[in-house]
Formats: structure tokens, C-alpha cells, sequence
């Protein structure tokens, strides 16, 4: 679970800069963990990075949206959640690799 850690500690540093999109995003997502927990019971660090995965693809739905409805201010907010949220997943191999 140092994935949940590693949440609970930036959130913890979030809200002491007053970042308020890091803050709503960070406990978005551990919401959405906690409801994957009761789901299944226990949670293991893939439920976690699969959680994380469905929220990115959850904003850049809702980005699309909003840039049908021309509304610039929540693209910006959504493209900043996806920016927070790939923070937390793990590094992607390359193609060489």
C-alpha cells in the first residue's frame, strides 16, 4: 500500500499549500479507492494504478465535452487533474525496452 501512502502524504501537503485542484483530486481519487476496497475487499497496488487509470480516462472523456461546449476554464482544470493524476502511476516502458 505505498501507493496509498504516498497519497495520503501529498494530500497532506496539498492542503497545506492551498493547492486546491491537487487537493479535490487527490481525495476524488482516494474515494474512488475506497469504493474499489469495499468492492473487492482487499486492494492490492494494481486495483490502485487501475483506479488511477480509470480517473485519467474519466477526465480526458469529460475534456471532450467541455471542448464541445467550447468551455476552456474546465479544460484547463481537467487537463491539470490528468497531469496530477499520471504522477501516481508507475513508469511506463519504453519501446526499446
Amino acid at each position: 500500500m505505498e501507493l496509498q501512502k504516498k497519497l495520503q502524504s501529498d494530500l497532506k501537503e496539498a492542503l497545506r499549500a492551498k493547492d486546491e485542484a491537487k487537493v479535490s483530486t487527490i481525495r476524488f481519487l482516494m474515494a474512488s479507492i475506497h469504493n474499489t476496497k469495499i468492492e473487492k475487499g482487499k486492494l492490492s497496488e494494481e486495483d490502485i494504478v487501475s483506479a488511477i487509470q480509470k480517473q485519467i480516462k474519466q477526465s480526458k472523456e469529460s475534456i471532450e465535452g467541455y471542448k464541445k461546449g467550447r468551455r476552456e476554464e474546465l479544460v484547463k482544470e481537467g487537463s491539470r487533474e490528468i497531469e496530477i493524476l499520471q504522477e501516481y502511476l508507475p513508469e511506463q516502458m519504453s519501446d526499446s525496452d
